[in-house]
């Protein structure tokens, strides 16, 4: 028996030959880096499946966690792994499938709190999971589960390997969470939350970051982005979605529109994680997505076109550049069609142009004669 949950069963080998050897070893180890606290099972005893025939932990219930004996235990070094601490857990199952839940802490109290009050979230089972195969380590299979008596959605992944050698005989399963998003804005803190859940957002301080999960499951998979002096981005960032935007977040402490650039991509072998969000500062310097440059004599208005209407004060932020000015462009919604509307005038943005189509313009025709022509091309 080991702490985090019922008995484990280990496997047992004997190798024959001159000197007969005995191999005692963990058909499974489980690392859970979700920082949630994870429960496993290898079955159910109903047809139900909410009664787990066994129950392991990534752990430590607070008895357990209380234990003089284990505390000793626990400081003899190489010993933690075994023990269910620390994310780690030896695990069996004779079918090789697992199914998961969670029993995590609630974030939105402190910890003080939670001690106080030994409140956790629940979540129900997954469906059981085929853990028989070893998988490539770039490879990390995503998977969720609901809230119990809630509405919240945890986004997990995981992956199957050997455990380095002289422990090849195990099988090490490794739980990632699902999202990690990255803030990379400098000195700049950025609050972020599920669109249609903004009272839940979390902050991320600069240059760093945090693990994503969903207030609620029947909402899409869509994020909003608001900096510390400003309001709630008219825009998401589609975290399903593989690709990179940029978006406009409203500042109310500076007149010049704050710009970031959002990146949505697999994670790499390394990183502990399924998909990793980045979040950075579009800035003329550090070469951005976008640049509107004004290269004629007249001062110039651009917007998004987000209707097909007239516009008015409701469509989006005017883009107001001076002769010979550049500056870093966001959408204000990077899910509406990406086109341009411009004109020298605030009164009147007749021409267009596709922001996305390379080598695409548009004109418009000047009270002397002239021509005023916007082009999109590579710089």
């Amino acid at each position: 028996k080991t702490a985090g949950g019922d008995p484990c069963d280990i496997v047992m080998s004997i190798e024959c030959g001159h000197a007969p050897v005995v191999k005692f070893y963990a058909q499974y180890l489980i690392l859970d880096k979700t920082g949630l606290g994870l429960n496993f099972t290898g079955g159910f005893s109903d047809l139900m499946g909410s009664s787990p025939e066994t129950l392991r932990k990534s752990y430590l219930s607070d008895a357990e966690a209380n234990d003089r004996s284990l505390k000793l235990d626990m400081e003899k070094e190489g010993h933690e792994w075994s023990l269910g601490v620390d994310g780690m857990s030896l695990f069996f199952s004779r079918d090789e499938r697992i199914a998961v839940s969670i029993k995590a802490h609630d974030t939105k109290i402190s910890k003080e709190q939670q001690q106080q009050a030994g409140k956790r979230i629940s979540t129900h089972w997954t469906s059981m999971i085929d853990v028989s195969n070893v998988m490539p380590e770039t490879v990390k299979t995503a998977i969720s589960v609901d809230q119990y008596n809630g509405t919240r959605r945890f986004e997990l992944a995981y992956n199957v390997t050997i455990c380095p050698s002289p422990f090849s005989r195990t099988r090490m399963i490794t739980f990632f969470p699902r999202y990690q998003i990255v803030n990379l804005l400098g000195q700049e803190s950025l609050y972020l939350a599920q669109d249609g859940a903004l009272n839940s957002e979390i902050c991320i301080p600069a240059l760093s970051y945090v693990h994503f999960h969903w207030e609620n499951s029947s909402l899409p998979p869509k994020v909003r982005l608001c900096s510390e002096s400003g309001s709630w981005s008219r825009g998401c960032i589609q975290l399903d979605k593989i690709g990179v935007t940029a978006m406009r977040i409203p500042s109310s402490t500076s007149g010049k529109p704050m710009i970031v650039q959002a990146e949505v991509r697999l994670a790499t072998m390394k990183q502990d994680s399924a998909v990793v969000v980045t979040i950075w500062s579009s800035i003329e310097k550090s070469n951005p997505l976008y640049l509107l440059k004004n290269l004629s004599s007249r001062t110039i208005f651009c917007r998004q076109k987000l209707t097909e209407k007239e516009p008015s004060s409701d469509d989006g932020f005017i883009w107001t550049l001076g002769s010979g000015e550049s500056i870093g462009f966001g959408f204000d919604d990077p899910e509406k069609p990406h086109v341009l509307t411009w004109s020298d005038t605030t009164h009147s943005f007749t021409s267009s142009v596709e922001v996305d189509a390379m080598r695409s313009t548009s004109a418009t025709a000047l009270p002397d004669g002239r021509r005023l022509t916007a082009e999109i091309k590579a710089d």
